[in-house]
């Protein structure tokens, strides 16, 4: 495992952020993480590697469960274990003890991925047809 921090994203984190989203998943805005930085319920952690930004993790805390909304790790640094720490960090450091459960939806067709939360712990609980314009949604659960 590569060694990295953890640590809440800044404002000054975006553009590194924006760039890592393109290499993956590359949905969302740089408006869009800036707002995260803002929500009073968002989790925008940031994996640092050598003063590098390795990846980053968003994720929601509502009421008793946390929504995990996305999690992408840059190109050169996959396959280090540096997702897997940030899901540690957001499963082991809350401040309190009410979540009992992780969530989030991912293309059925990414197979990587699937693997991956099923390695970090999580449970294929559900199906939503079509979620994506090409793609259905596995909904998959970590209970905390």
């Amino acid at each position: 495992m590569l060694p990295c921090t953890i640590r809440q994203a800044r404002f000054t984190d975006i553009e590194s952020v924006l760039e890592i989203e393109k290499q993956s998943i590359n949905s969302w805005t740089y408006n869009q993480f800036i707002q995260e930085l803002n929500h009073e319920f968002s989790v925008f952690l940031i994996a640092e590697h050598e003063g590098l930004i390795a990846g980053y993790l968003i994720a929601w805390k509502i009421a008793d469960e946390i929504q995990l909304n996305s999690i992408a790790v840059s190109n050169n640094f996959r396959k280090h274990g540096i997702g897997s720490k940030l899901l540690s960090e957001l499963t082991t450091n809350k401040s309190d003890n009410i979540y009992s459960s992780i969530f989030l939806e991912v293309r059925s067709k990414n197979n990587d991925a699937i693997n991956f939360y099923l390695d970090n712990g999580f449970t294929k609980t559900g199906l939503r047809k079509k979620y994506y314009t090409d793609d259905d949604a596995v909904i998959m659960e970590k209970k905390l």
